[in-house]
């Protein structure tokens, strides 16, 4: 049996026992990863993959990123989160980010993404996330712009993303054009989705947007446990919520104990953290909170 080189052959250890010890070590603490990557080229095929676990993209034309492009999946094969900042290169047709992403659907642990670029990505980014990231469950969006590209997108080529269970859409405003509101709410692609964070509107537009996501509600009458209605004017929360009631048919009013208005706004960037940690995040946190409701 190949064994660890080691001065003391007593201390020996067999090579699957030596990964399984070193690995551990990863998990429990990864400020691991860096030293022992550099033990040898064989500790170093076994723990770069945790390297390459969580990955955060600030600018395609940074030097990480362009670096990236290079990666295989072999490296990519423990990712499970990939988060994108900033603006980045609508106009290209293959970027470094398109080539993590071919290499990071392959992995069976990549089941968190989140879009919170200012731009949305070119064409056929989000067709491709759509047809190969088939374990994907928590989505994320900073803009409802971008969320509503991915949603048409997904239609348009008739496809599915069953694996999506949580989607998040954390900012958007009332500067968004309505239309592009509505249709961010078009969720067919996702006829599993359990977990729905949209944001609030103003009033004038508010009744509209009511009426839509009632008939979110009644779509997903059988998966949905939880829609959150997320803004930041706590003063606004009686009135957003007589005009649910006032809007509601008596007969759908079962459905509003899966609403939430919330004007808890939370910090993106550490629920993030957590969530891909799988420690308590924003939406345990609602749900602990929840039926302030309407």
């Amino acid at each position: 049996m190949d064994h660890v080189s080691h001065e003391h052959d007593e201390l020996a250890l067999p090579l699957d026992l030596a990964r399984d010890i070193l690995e551990q070590s990863v998990h429990i603490e990864r400020r691991n990863i860096a030293p022992l990557m550099l033990v040898s080229h064989q500790v170093y095929e076994w723990i770069v993959p945790f390297y390459y676990q969580d990955i955060e993209i600030h600018d395609e034309s940074c030097t990480p990123c362009q670096s990236l492009q290079a990666t295989t999946y072999p490296k990519l094969r423990r990712l499970r989160s990939l988060l994108v900042h900033g603006q980045q290169n609508s106009d290209t047709v293959e970027t470094p980010l398109h080539s993590v992403l071919k290499n990071a659907c392959q992995s069976p642990h990549f089941k968190l993404f989140g879009w919170w670029g200012s731009t949305p990505p070119i064409e056929d980014f989000f067709i491709e996330l759509c047809q190969l990231a088939i374990h994907l469950t928590h989505l994320s969006f900073g803009l409802t712009a971008v969320f509503a590209r991915l949603a048409q997108d997904a239609l348009s080529h008739g496809v599915t993303l069953f694996s999506v269970t949580h989607i998040d859409i954390g900012s958007g405003g009332n500067g968004d054009d309505h239309d592009i509101v509505l249709k961010s709410l078009h969720l067919e692609p996702f006829p599993r989705v359990t977990h729905l964070m949209t944001q609030d509107y103003a009033e004038d537009f508010f009744v509209a947007y009511t009426n839509v996501l009632l008939d979110v509600l009644r779509a997903l009458k059988d998966v949905l446990q939880l829609l959150v209605i997320s803004g930041y004017n706590v003063d606004e929360h009686d009135n957003r919520a007589k005009t649910i009631c006032d809007h509601t048919p008596p007969e759908d009013r079962y459905l509003l104990e899966k609403l939430v208005i919330s004007y808890h706004s939370p910090d993106w960037e550490d629920d993030w953290i957590r969530l891909r940690r799988g420690e308590v995040n924003y939406w345990v946190d609602v749900e602990k909170g929840r039926r302030l409701h309407v």
